[in-house]
């Protein structure tokens, strides 16, 4: 039985410390407020169009495992 030493998720082994935050805190940063505009001015359709694509963005999610 082989067992794989590997514990990255990520099948390109990106480093944790290598990534870039401030691109990816801006990116979350843009798209949430986006999703305001949008909410402000009654595009619901859209705003929930944003919503689906923050939510499944790599970036989005790997702010919310760093900020536990």
């Amino acid at each position: 039985m082989m067992i794989s030493k590997e514990i990255s998720a990520s099948p390109d082994s990106v480093q944790w410390q290598s990534i870039d935050w401030k691109s990816i805190e801006s990116h979350v940063l843009k798209l949430q407020m986006c999703i305001a505009k949008v909410t402000r001015e009654g595009k619901h359709g859209r705003a929930k169009a944003l919503q689906w694509i923050l939510t499944h963005s790599r970036s989005a999610k790997l702010l919310a495992v760093k900020r536990q």
